[in-house]
C-alpha cells in the first residue's frame, strides 16, 4: 500500500499556473482541490471547457458536469466505451450503437483531445482515469446498462478472440442489473474450455 499525502498549496499553485497555461486558473480551485492533483486537473478542464465558475465539490459532482458539456453523441461514446470496460477497441464499441445514429468512427478523437481517455495504439483506448469511467458508467439508466452489457456478451460470444471470462462478465452484468434474458440457459457462454474425456 502506498500512502498518497495531499500535496501543499504552493505546489497546487504551481501545477494549477502549469494546467492553465492559455487562462488564468480559477481562485478557488486550489482551495477546492484539498491537494488532490487529479481533482485540481478535472476542475481546471470543466472551467476550460465552458463549465462556468459554480464548481461541483466532489471529483465526481466535476467529472459529472465535464460530461454534461460533451456533445451528446460524443457522451454517448463515452457511456458506450464504460460498459465495455476499463479499456476498449473501436470494435467492442460497433456492436453497443444502433444502426440509426453514427458510430464511434472519428468520435474518439474528440475524447482523447478533451483528455478523457488515450489512446494506446493498436486500436487500443482506455479511460483516463477509472472514476472517469464509473461516472460514465453510472450515467446510463440502469435497464439500458443491462441491455449493453446482454447486447456484447451476445456478440463477444460469437467471437473467436473473446475471453470466456469476459462473456461471462458481461453476462453476470447484465443479470445483476436485472436482465431475465442474461439468466436463460442458453445465455451461457458456449466458450467453455473442452473438459477432458
Amino acid at each position: 500500500t502506498v500512502v498518497l499525502e495531499a500535496l501543499e498549496a504552493g505546489e497546487m499553485r504551481r501545477l494549477a499556473n502549469a494546467l492553465s497555461a492559455q487562462a488564468a486558473p480559477l481562485p478557488s480551485a486550489v482551495d477546492l482541490a484539498g491537494g488532490n492533483p487529479f481533482f485540481l486537473e478535472e476542475i481546471l478542464a470543466m472551467s476550460g471547457e465552458g463549465g462556468g465558475d459554480r464548481v461541483p465539490e466532489t471529483v465526481q459532482g466535476v467529472i459529472a458536469a465535464r460530461l454534461d458539456l460533451l456533445d451528446p453523441e460524443d457522451k454517448l461514446l463515452l457511456q458506450r466505451a464504460a460498459v465495455v470496460g476499463r479499456s476498449f477497441t473501436l470494435e467492442q464499441l460497433e456492436p453497443l450503437f444502433d444502426g440509426g445514429g453514427r458510430g464511434p468512427t472519428g468520435r474518439l478523437r474528440n475524447l482523447v483531445e478533451r483528455d478523457l481517455i488515450h489512446h494506446r495504439g493498436g486500436g487500443r483506448h482506455s479511460f483516463k482515469h477509472a472514476l472517469i469511467r464509473d461516472v460514465a458508467y453510472e450515467s446510463i439508466p440502469r435497464g439500458e446498462r443491462a441491455r449493453l452489457h446482454l447486447r456484447l456478451a451476445d456478440v463477444l460470444d460469437s467471437s473467436a478472440d473473446a475471453s470466456c471470462q469476459a462473456v461471462a462478465g458481461h453476462y453476470a452484468a447484465a443479470a445483476t442489473l436485472g436482465e431475465t434474458a442474461a439468466r436463460a440457459p442458453d445465455a451461457l457462454p458456449r466458450h467453455r474450455p473442452a473438459t477432458p474425456a
